[in-house]
């Protein structure tokens, strides 16, 4: 058997190869492809997995329930939300994170239960409302001039005080929940949450002090991104039940259409009459951005 091999072309040099060299080559292309091969079917997998995380479909758990006496407060466009009545009434003080330039939930508040407020916001102080003055001046938007007087009658108020501390942990400016709860006194405490994202730091200091909100509404951000965190903390918040959600429209859309913020109202049990209660009505929400079309919740059959 010849040891070698030869491989002539008319204008090459010729080329000699062993036949172990052949047998060699021959072993790393099969392994090249087998190489290949898993890549291509990790990439798969990989791609597949993106595709399952983007198109979210909400669970049906999360569907909202109707309840008799749920109201709108605030606003009709963002800022705005709807809440159960007896909730409010049962209330011995409101608790509000976020606040920027409008208060009119508070307000709303206060017209239908006087009870103490207390709003948490860092970013709130003399630099904002110059910038606040500046803006308006340049935009034309010449209604919200005197803003920052409006703001100083609000919280002049001898009851309704702005806390300047940013809501998280219990350092520098920061202050957490536990810590707020502490000094809260006893009652019933109904709790709204916008804070931008802030809100996955307090998850688990809601789930604690649960018992204590007859109503929580808050905003989530991200959910696609956070969607297994959600999902477990609403199955913790065993005491209350959804009974309204709405996808803010000023922010983007999963591939499948959904909003990626929502706003949640969460109702405890004890003011939900389970024989009264039926599908989600649809009569009392708006949209946050009245120049947008409005994102609809599509949920699991």
């Amino acid at each position: 058997m010849m040891d070698t091999f030869a491989s002539m072309s008319i204008d090459a040099p010729v080329v000699k190869l062993r036949a172990s060299d052949l047998l060699k080559l021959a072993q790393d292309c099969q392994r090249y492809v087998q190489v290949t091969s898993c890549l291509g079917c990790i990439s798969i997998f990989i791609l597949t997995i993106g595709l399952w995380i983007t198109h979210m479909i909400f669970p049906k758990s999360w569907k909202p329930i109707n309840i008799p006496d749920l109201i709108r407060v605030g606003p009709q466009d963002d800022g705005g939300y709807c809440t159960s009545r007896a909730a409010i009434a049962s209330s011995s003080r409101l608790i509000s994170f976020g606040l920027n330039d409008d208060w009119s939930f508070e307000e709303d508040f206060l017209k239908i239960k006087n009870v103490p407020v207390d709003c948490y916001d860092h970013s709130v102080n003399s630099r904002f409302w110059r910038i606040h003055f500046v803006k308006s001046l340049l935009t034309g938007r010449f209604g919200k001039l005197n803003k920052s007087i409006k703001y100083r009658k609000f919280f002049d108020r001898h009851s309704v005080t702005h806390h300047a501390r940013k809501i998280g942990y219990d350092l520098d400016n920061g202050i957490s929940l536990n810590t707020i709860m502490s000094s809260a006194g006893f009652g019933e405490i109904f709790l709204k949450i916008d804070i931008e994202g802030g809100e996955y730091r307090i998850l688990d200091q809601i789930v604690e002090h649960q018992h204590r909100f007859p109503a929580i509404l808050m905003e989530l951000h991200d959910i696609d991104v956070h969607e297994d965190r959600i999902r477990e903390f609403i199955r913790q918040l065993k005491s209350h039940a959804i009974v309204w959600m709405n996808g803010n429209n000023y922010g983007d859309q999963t591939p499948d259409g959904n909003p990626v913020v929502i706003e949640v109202s969460f109702v405890r049990s004890d003011f939900i009459d389970a024989a009264a209660a039926s599908d989600a009505r649809e009569d009392i929400t708006y949209v946050n951005n009245p120049a947008a079309p409005p994102i609809a919740i599509k949920f699991e059959a």
